[in-house]
């Protein structure tokens, strides 16, 4: 429906024009001009709204964006009375996108009261509630003994595989698979 409103609009200009046979044919650069216009105006009025500190666009804004464009507003009065105008259809409501929150645990705390309502809501409490940032430290004496022992076992494995390897081998056996037992 986005790309649809130009087209409609272009159209319903050319046949309120008085000179529709001859501006038929140039649709769709007529088109393209409301576009450009029309993005040219919505993007002066979010300058002008953030000039003035807001994050949405009022009236003012747009009628600053209109008067910026070169847009005379005197002549929108007869304009608006002396021609027959055809409206444009309703747009169609669009259908809501369904929140599907399967994955809820806990139930959501409201805002506190120093909180603004227009702020978004909390996430669920398994997201910020008791969650662990690190592991506790091991205490207890046989875990920290051996776990020490494993550390130790893991070193030497590693530095054995590095010296057999990396340093020359003494071979038991004349054979010309020499590195066939490298840990020997």
């Amino acid at each position: 429906m986005k790309s649809f409103w130009p087209f409609i609009s272009a159209s319903t200009f050319v046949r309120q024009s008085p000179y529709s046979h001859h501006i038929s044919s140039k649709l769709l650069l007529l088109r393209m001009t409301f576009v450009s216009v029309t993005c040219e105006i919505a993007n002066l009025s979010k300058s002008y709204c953030e000039l003035s500190g807001r994050s949405e666009p009022i009236i003012a804004d747009v009628i600053l964006g209109f008067v910026e464009m070169g847009f005379n507003f005197n002549k929108l009065d007869s304009y608006i009375k002396g021609m027959k105008h055809t409206h444009l259809p309703n747009l169609q409501p669009q259908q809501q996108q369904k929140l599907y929150n399967m994955l809820a645990a806990g139930t959501k705390q409201p805002l506190p009261p120093h909180i603004p309502q227009h702020l978004p809501q909390f996430p669920d409490p398994h997201a910020y509630v008791r969650t662990p940032t690190h592991k506790q430290p091991i205490i207890d004496y046989e875990s920290v003994r051996e776990k020490a022992a494993i550390q130790k076992r893991d070193i030497e494995k590693a530095l054995t595989k590095f010296l057999a390897k990396t340093s020359t081998t003494h071979n038991l056996f004349d054979s010309d698979e020499a590195n066939i037992f490298p840990y020997i």
